[in-house]
């Protein structure tokens, strides 16, 4: 059984991640979450980023929870290769388990619709009031700003966009990746 431990930041409980060739065990502070690999039915890397900072982690789906194991580019160095070790050995325990499953990279669909929704409103919000100004006496430069805003946030919203396929990988292939280190710079 290989154990790892890693804070998600600055304040909280430490994770305790006990990786064996059946079960992955999480601790944080009080509560612990047992996932068996044969129940497993989705995996799932996920990564999230703000201007603030940079989630990710990796996300386990049975029928009956989800089990997430993450951090955020806040925390410190140490936890983070904590992270993705604790992470990387936990992918090559499932995949000799089960060969069966990909793994895919994806934000979580709840976070996807909800940044694709709050570019689309104003896409639609712009360019209706684009087309209404356009062609009233002096409304001109108020279309067309209400066009260029319209515009510009029909770019973000299809950059954002949630039913777009996810990349999938292979467990080992991942759990590689993990483990590589970071390039320098």
């Amino acid at each position: 059984m290989q154990t790892f431990t890693f804070r998600r930041g600055a304040a909280g409980a430490a994770v305790e991640v006990a990786v064996d060739d059946h079960n992955l065990t999480v601790t944080r502070g009080r509560r612990t979450s047992v996932v068996n690999y044969a129940e497993l039915t989705g995996v799932r890397w996920l990564h999230t980023a703000s201007p603030q900072r940079v989630d990710f982690g990796l996300v386990l789906k049975t029928p009956r929870a989800k089990t997430v194991i993450n951090s955020n580019s806040r925390a410190s160095m140490a936890d983070q290769d904590a992270l993705a070790d604790a992470a990387a050995a936990a992918l090559i325990a499932i995949e000799h388990k089960r060969p069966d499953l990909e793994l895919t990279v994806a934000p979580s669909p709840a976070f996807a619709w909800g940044i694709f929704a709050c570019f689309a409103v104003p896409t639609l919000l712009g360019l209706l009031f684009g087309l209404m100004l356009i062609a009233e006496p002096g409304g001109l430069l108020y279309g067309v700003f209400g066009l260029l805003v319209g515009g510009l946030s029909l770019i973000s919203a299809w950059s954002a966009r949630p039913w777009r396929k996810p990349a999938r990988y292979s467990l080992a292939e991942f759990a590689k990746r993990l483990a590589a280190p970071a390039a320098p710079g």
